[in-house]
């Protein structure tokens, strides 16, 4: 493909994202970090940068960034922050206050400049003797074998604000494996390190309808199917966490050890309340309103943002950055991010769609992982 065909696919199938009306950061350019961060190997030694030389850092895997304003070692206790709570809830209140940038939330916040990044490849799914995935699905479902055009779609916050605090999130990733005679598709959605695939609906059907239809396959542990509209993809991102789900509703992520279960992440999302959208033809405000309406949700509320163009994932200099986009911390899980292309799914294969296919079929969303999904409820309020 020309550059200009990655664009056309890349917008065509642009998705639509849907946060919670408490959520403070919404996607943006990476480049943020220059106007706000600094980078190092310690605290001792950070110095201002610019985004296309950390493809330039010697051993660049050693390095971080923070953002100095924030006081993250410390909770924000040596920070401005002059309010009633303390530790990590005056962490997320300062944050929140001053790097923010959903305007509908805090009327100071600064002004969203919605950006999402993207990339294209192509995979084969190829049938192997011998395979598990390739005999099971040469009886069952041959039709899944074939070429795919893939869309990974990638986004951006400044800051994570779920149960666990930290500088920077690479989150919310949404990739899309489009067969070439058009005939299926698949997306596969990111939160966490969890991933889950669902199909494309073939054929359109009524919001309402499709979220009974998942309380349905949730029972039944069937795989989903994607809602969309004129090929956009919804894609509902957890409050504060940013991890991206095909339904709004909740879930509950926790680890097994014997006969005890721990809940260690609970993800809330919603529809109606504040929407990412492409603005143009035949995706409208008004469209979007007519769906909710159909569905039986006020739209009157509804607060949308219109993205931006977006940021092709080629050749970037900073993609060769291994280092951490935001603090390091000694609690696991409040380090900052790594980037995209150190992320496991950079590399789109059929390995990698096989399994996932294969996990969702069964209803495992894990990929293997310590972190489970106990509970799952798809639905608004």
């Amino acid at each position: 493909m020309t550059d200009k065909n990655h664009i056309e696919l890349i917008k065509k199938y642009a998705p639509i994202l849907w946060f919670h009306q408490d959520e403070a950061f919404l996607p943006e350019s990476c480049a943020i970090m220059e106007k706000y961060a600094q980078i190092g190997k310690s605290l001792t030694n950070m110095r201002p940068f610019e985004l296309d030389e950390l493809g330039d850092l010697k051993g660049s895997d050693d390095y971080f960034m923070d953002i100095p304003e924030i006081d993250f070692s410390h909770f924000g206790m040596q920070s401005d922050y002059a309010g009633p709570k303390l530790g990590p809830e005056a962490l997320s209140a300062h944050v929140r206050k001053k790097f923010g940038n959903n305007p509908f939330l805090d009327p100071d916040a600064r002004i969203p400049s919605p950006v999402y990044y993207a990339r294209i490849s192509e995979i084969a799914i190829t049938y192997k003797k011998g395979e598990p995935f390739s005999e099971y699905y040469i009886t069952h479902d041959p039709g899944v074998f074939g070429e795919y055009d893939v869309i990974q779609y990638t986004f951006f916050y400044i800051f994570n604000d779920s149960w666990n605090k930290h500088v920077s999130d690479w989150d919310s990733t949404l990739e899309l494996f489009i067969k070439k005679n058009k005939r299926r598709a698949y997306a596969v959605h990111h939160m966490h390190y969890l991933r889950w695939m669902v199909r494309f609906s073939s054929r359109p059907i009524k919001l309402r309808n499709w979220i009974d239809r998942w309380q349905k396959a949730e029972q039944s542990k069937q795989m989903g199917s994607l809602f969309h509209y004129a090929l956009h993809p919804f894609a509902f991102v957890a409050r504060g966490a940013h991890g991206g789900y095909p339904t709004p509703g909740f879930s509950i992520h926790g680890i097994k050890a014997l006969k005890t279960r721990v809940i260690g992440q609970t993800d809330y999302r919603q529809i109606g309340k504040v929407c990412l959208f492409p603005d143009y033809s035949p995706v409208t405000r008004e469209a979007l309103c007519r769906i909710l309406r159909e569905a039986g949700i006020n739209p009157s509320k509804t607060k949308f943002f219109a993205w931006n163009e977006p940021i092709v994932l080629d050749k970037q200099p900073w993609l060769k950055y291994k280092g951490l986009w935001g603090t390091e911390s000694d609690y696991s899980g409040w380090s900052g991010s790594t980037g995209p292309s150190s992320k496991k799914y950079w590399r789109m294969d059929q390995r990698r769609f096989k399994r996932a296919f294969m996990e969702a079929v069964e209803g495992n969303y894990s990929d293997g992982w310590l972190l489970k999904i106990f509970k799952n409820w798809h639905g608004w309020w």
